[in-house]
Formats: structure tokens, sequence, C-alpha cells
């Protein structure tokens, strides 16, 4: 079994590793939570307002427009979707299905538009299509309903948007989907093994523990700087202090503010730069940078 940092795997945790694997550490290996945002609260509560329509529950649901007339909700609402890939589980929720699993439908709120393209390539369909072929043995087709919202203040609300997609994904489609999500795991399993590490845990916190003297100290010194350059100001000195020669003095540094003509030419070239790695014209060449560094937590 994969070391893991939480008992599943999810799309989401997958969704972020790929996306940006500092904030994934920073979120499940520290378990520093994200400040919440008010786009994530009210998909979140639209989620809960459909499962306690569902149920029957009487009381006030803040639904989209004609959002009971326009959809057909399945028996199978926020259904638990477990499956052991061997060494590591995956945990899904599927926003509402058929009976039999035919169909699945997720609902999708907030501003960024959804698109034909964008289900196709959705990570989160393709692999609760894979869980589901796997335990029920038949593809299902997927359904996105995207109402979009707009903040209002501090808050969101409903437009009038709705746009719904549907597709069916292969056999090529599953295969690739369940490599990806293993190759996740693995990767997140390698990263957090290290973290685990004690020894390297202990080197870790001597480095932040010089770290900081060196901030502390650095600090020290800047505030002496501000000493000396007020006592000089413009003067020129030199001295030596036991091995050191320190010497001081001003200069003017110029620089120069070009004509409208040149700095528009400028913009105009960096936007074609931007244009050539969008599509491919420019050669692409990679390096390894380390980067090393020691923040105070927020």
């Amino acid at each position: 079994m994969f070391k893991l940092p939480r008992p599943h795997l999810s799309i989401s945790q997958i969704n972020l590793w790929e996306s940006d694997p500092s904030a994934y550490m920073k979120r499940y290996f520290l378990n520093i939570p994200d400040a919440p945002s008010p786009m994530m609260e009210f998909g979140k509560q639209f989620a809960s307002d459909i499962e306690d329509y569902c149920k029957g529950e009487k009381r006030e649901f803040n639904f989209p427009n004609n959002f009971l007339n326009d959809i057909l909700l399945y028996p199978n609402v926020e259904h638990k979707l477990e499956y052991d890939f061997g060494d590591f589980k995956f945990l899904g929720y599927i926003d509402n299905a058929s009976e039999k699993f035919e169909i699945i439908r997720d609902f999708k709120t907030g501003t960024a538009a959804w698109t034909q393209d964008r289900l196709e390539n959705s990570l989160q369909m393709q692999a609760y299509s894979y869980v589901i072929f796997q335990q029920y043995g038949i593809i299902p087709t997927c359904f996105i309903d995207y109402y979009k919202t707009r903040i209002k203040g501090k808050s969101m609300e409903w437009t009038d948007v709705h746009e719904t997609y549907q597709h069916t994904f292969n056999m090529q489609d599953l295969a690739k989907v369940a490599l990806r999500i293993r190759k996740a795991a693995e990767e997140i399993a390698e990263a957090y093994e290290l973290h685990c590490n004690e020894e390297l845990a202990a080197i870790i916190s001597r480095y932040v523990d010089y770290d900081n003297s060196v901030k502390s100290f650095t600090e020290k010194r800047d505030n002496y700087r501000k000493q000396i350059e007020k006592e000089l100001q413009n003067s020129r000195y030199m001295v030596q202090v036991d091995n050191k020669v320190l010497s001081y003095s001003t200069y003017e540094k110029k620089s120069y503010i070009h004509s409208p003509e040149l700095q528009e030419r400028e913009e105009q070239l960096a936007a074609q730069k931007k244009q050539e790695i969008l599509y491919g014209v420019a050669t692409e060449e990679t390096k390894t940078v380390t980067l090393l560094t020691v923040k105070d937590v927020k």
C-alpha cells in the first residue's frame, strides 16, 4: 500500500497535485487549509440543497431559475464512489446518477464557463466512468449541467445562463485515466515518504534555524547601514576594520524613458513572443531550477 496523507485519493487532490504540488503539500502534508472562497461555499451549498431536497426536507432552497423544471433528478444523489486500486483507495461523489448508473450528472457553478471540450478532458468524469465500468460493467453517459454565477459584493448569485453537455468515454480514455490516477498516487506517495523522513526533518529544522539567524543579522546589519548613510550622506569615506576595508561613496545612476513609438514596438514584440509560445512556434528549452525558501506561515 502507498503511504498517502489521506486514507483516500480524490479528484480534487489529483487536480491540485498536478497543477501545484507546493499547494498540495501545504494543504495535505502540513494541514494548512486554504481560505474559503465565496465560489466554493456557494457550490457546496448548492450540492447540499439538492441532497436535502431529494430527501424530502421542507425548507427554503436556493436553486437557479426553473432548476426543478429543467432537471430530472435521478435516485442516486451524492452517490459515494469508492474503488480500491490495490496500492491505494480512491473516493469520489457523483452529484446525480440513474438507478443503474447508465447516466451520471455533475452540477457545476462558477464564473469559468464549461464547454464540450472541457467535459471531454475532465479528469473527474473520466475517473468516475472508469470506476463505474469496473464496478458495474458499463460505461456511463456523462452530463455536465453548468449554471453560471456572478459575484455581487462579497456573495454569489445566479445568472440566467444554463448549459448542458454530454459525452461518453471509450475504453482507451478509461485506460489512460487509470494510468494518470496511479501516476499521481505514486508521485504523492514518494513526496510524502520524504516528508515523513525524520533524519531529513532534523536537517531541515537546523537549516530553518540558521536561515532565521541570517534574516535577523541581516536586519541588524541593514539598520547599521542606514545609520552610516545618515552620517555620511554624500561624503566619500574609507576605513579598515580588522581585516576588512569598508568604503562609502555615492553616485548618480542614469535611466532613460524611451519614446512612445519604441515602447509600443516592444509591447508588440512581447505579444508576438507570447503568441509563438501559445501556438508552438517558439522552441522550448527546459532547465532545472532549485528553490529553497523559508517563509512565515500565513
